[in-house]
């Protein structure tokens, strides 16, 4: 990617934030809107990443079907796959589980996943 792309991509993601931005009321609000924003991206990123190595792990299980070392490397894969899918969904539900029993009036605690 040329650096021509990259400052576009900047900026298109500059301009996409910017409508959550001028809703932020005080430094406070937009550090904590900025840091929500942040982790929602990267939770979503990370679930995508995991689904797309267990994939990768199932296409060379298959493909390689006559190799059996990269029939173990595909097992592999899949099997880290599915543990980091198992992981991200298990903290999810617990999070949104906690955050469902405590009742809490705080709208700071929005668990949203995908």
């Amino acid at each position: 990617m040329n650096n021509f792309s990259k400052k576009i991509l900047v900026l298109g993601m500059i301009f996409f934030s910017m409508a959550n931005l001028t809703f932020a009321v005080s430094f406070s609000e937009l550090a904590l809107t900025l840091s929500n924003g942040i982790i929602a991206t990267i939770s979503k990123l990370a679930f995508g990443f995991a689904v797309v190595f267990f994939l990768w792990g199932i296409f060379v299980f298959v493909m390689n079907a006559d190799d059996a070392t990269k029939r173990e490397e595909g097992k592999k894969r899949i099997l880290w796959g599915l543990v980091a899918i198992f992981v991200m969904v298990s903290v999810w539900g617990l999070l949104a589980a906690v955050d469902n029993t405590t009742n809490l009036d705080n709208t700071q605690l929005d668990i949203k996943f995908l």
